[in-house]
């Protein structure tokens, strides 16, 4: 009976050890997509600006030539993201915002549905940009992780 409950005592804590582990990776995981599906989404938007000559008026713009984008060479997205590191039900956008230095621009917004994580949210920042939520490319702003893409020429 002692020796099954050895067993037994060292199974409960393997399998602790074994999920916490494994929580981990799929944190990083999650960071890891959230901060490619940035890099992904932004080089494309950027890819079409260098062909056509301005941003996409819309996010269909990069899987489908718009009427008056002769130069256009998409399609330059195969699928827009969804979710976040920090909330899987966060909603991505693409707009036209004022940046921070007061000039328009275009920019990405992953705008969180459920409570963020805060601490999430720097680590994807970390991972694209500079790790400040508060400074560089990436910032928090409200409810939203704000991404610059850049000025249209």
């Amino acid at each position: 009976m002692v020796e099954v409950l050895t067993v037994l005592g060292v199974v409960a804590v393997l399998t602790t050890v074994a999920v916490t582990g494994s929580e981990a990776v799929l944190e990083r995981a999650r960071i890891s997509r959230t901060a490619s599906d940035v890099r992904v989404v932004v080089n494309a938007l950027r890819q079409y600006q260098i062909d056509v000559g301005l941003f996409p008026a819309a996010v269909e713009d990069l899987t489908t030539q718009p009427a008056d984008a002769p130069r256009w060479k998409g399609p330059y997205l195969d699928r827009w993201p969804a979710g976040a590191a920090w909330d899987r039900a966060a909603i991505w956008s693409y707009e036209r915002q004022t940046w921070f230095d007061g000039s328009p621009s275009w920019g990405v917004a992953v705008c969180h549905r459920n409570a963020p994580e805060m601490e999430l949210m720097a680590k994807v920042d970390r991972a694209y940009d500079d790790g400040d939520l508060a400074t560089g490319g990436a910032r928090l702003v409200r409810d939203c992780l704000r991404i610059h893409v850049g000025h249209d020429p």
